[in-house]
C-alpha cells in the first residue's frame, strides 16, 4: 500500500522551505530528492528548513534523502534546519544517530545562521 503523504513548498527571501507530513517511505524517495533539490538550488549558498510537523512516520530510505541534501548544504557553505520535529520523530532520528548531525528544531523556530 502506497504512503500516505504531503509535501509542500515555499521560498522566500530568506529561506526555502519543504513541508513533509504524512507517511513517507520509499514510494515518495524520488518525489521527496527532487523537491529538495529544487529547495537547495532557490539560494546560494542553499537555506533549506524540513519542516517535519505533521510527519507520521519516515523509512531509512527518506532519512538518506534527508542526510544528502544537509550535507549537500553544508559543503556548499549553507544550512539546512529540520523544524517541527515532536517527540517521536525526535527518538527516531535519536536512535539512528541523527540528532547529533542534523539541525534539529521545534516548530516556529528557525534561526538563520550568520
Amino acid at each position: 500500500m502506497p504512503a500516505t503523504f504531503v509535501l509542500n513548498a515555499m521560498t522566500s527571501d530568506e529561506v526555502a522551505t519543504v513541508g513533509l507530513a504524512g507517511d513517507i517511505d520509499l514510494t515518495v524517495e524520488p518525489l521527496l530528492q527532487a523537491w529538495l533539490a529544487r529547495a537547495l538550488a532557490a539560494h546560494q549558498p542553499p537555506r533549506v528548513d524540513v519542516d517535519l510537523a505533521g510527519l507520521r512516520s519516515i523509512d531509512s530510505f527518506a532519512l538518506s534523502v534527508l542526510m544528502a541534501a544537509d550535507r549537500y548544504a553544508r559543503d556548499t557553505g549553507g544550512w539546512m534546519s529540520v523544524t517541527g520535529v515532536d517527540a517521536p520523530v525526535r527518538a527516531l532520528l535519536a536512535e539512528r544517530g541523527l540528532d547529533k548531525v542534523l539541525d534539529l528544531r521545534p516548530s516556529g523556530v528557525l534561526l538563520f545562521p550568520c
